[in-house]
């Protein structure tokens, strides 16, 4: 990016409009209350749905609804698909050797003997899922 594409946003930076700073304060509220919600409330029997609600959802709403702009502003589009695809599978790889290498080892094994996600069988694909997928799009 060359500095005449930056210059709008400068401006924006150092006086911001009034729509801007209610923008802000809305963006900061919804922010408090998602994270409260999260902490204190479950909607769904699958964890995993709940962060969609909260981490995805509702702040779709926001940009859409009360924001009346696109989500592409702020950043949710395709983007560099393939290039983040690769990183995925990349990262993917990676972690299924590091948790191969610390599940052979016998005192992780006696840690999570008890574990919730060992007793339920779609457990441990539930916090896969919550971990490497939706909680990415909440960054």
């Amino acid at each position: 990016m060359t500095a005449e594409h930056l210059r709008p946003l400068w401006g924006e930076t150092r006086n911001p409009s009034p729509s801007a700073r209610g923008r802000a304060v809305i963006g900061l509220m919804v922010t408090l209350v998602i994270l409260t919600v999260d902490r204190y409330r479950q909607f769904f029997a699958v964890p995993v749905l709940d962060d969609v609600l909260l981490y995805m959802v509702i702040p779709l709403l926001v940009i859409v609804v009360i924001y009346r702009r696109s989500p592409l502003g702020y950043g949710l589009g395709p983007g560099r698909w393939r290039k983040g695809l690769a990183w995925s599978a990349a990262g993917v790889l990676l972690m299924v050797g590091v948790a191969w290498l610390y599940a052979n080892r016998p005192a992780s094994n006696a840690y999570y003997q008890d574990s919730i996600l060992l007793r339920n069988p779609g457990g441990l694909f539930w916090a896969g899922v919550g971990l490497s997928g939706i909680q990415t799009f909440a960054c």
